[in-house]
């Protein structure tokens, strides 16, 4: 749970008090619209449905992912928390990649390769169209 607040923190715009109507607002208008979050929230739980063993309801959730924003991201990926996408379409990352908090990837990246597996720390932003394949460590 602690892992979905720190992504929503991500997600919702600066500019008001934390506790105020319009912070509510705020969070709520992204919880409904932003595909940002929809993406990272059908992750997470694809994820947690992964981990306690439910793998047929996680790959439901994995190719709703798919279809509903072109983006490919395994529940087995190591994804920490606070993690932004702010364009989530045409992401794909490796089953085996691992991906550091507060990490954000724009559009059309591809994280993955063959043999040892990338790894990206905490707060990287992976630009638009960004290719990381093979052992890199940023």
């Amino acid at each position: 749970m602690n892992v979905l607040r720190e992504d929503l923190k991500r997600y919702v715009p600066r500019g008001a008090e934390s506790r105020g109507p319009e912070y509510c607002f705020r969070v709520l208008a992204t919880v409904l619209l932003h595909p940002g979050w929809h993406a990272i929230l059908n992750f997470r739980l694809a994820q947690g449905l992964r981990k306690i063993g439910l793998h047929p309801l996680a790959w439901l959730l994995y190719r709703c992912n798919m279809h509903l924003f072109s983006i490919d991201i395994h529940p087995a990926v190591s994804l920490g928390p606070g993690a932004w996408l702010p364009h989530p379409f045409g992401i794909v990352i490796a089953r085996d990649a691992r991906i550091g908090a507060m990490a954000t990837i724009y559009q059309n990246v591809t994280v993955g390769g063959r043999g040892t597996p990338p790894v990206i720390g905490a707060g990287v932003v992976v630009g638009a169209g960004g290719c990381v394949l093979g052992p890199a460590v940023l």
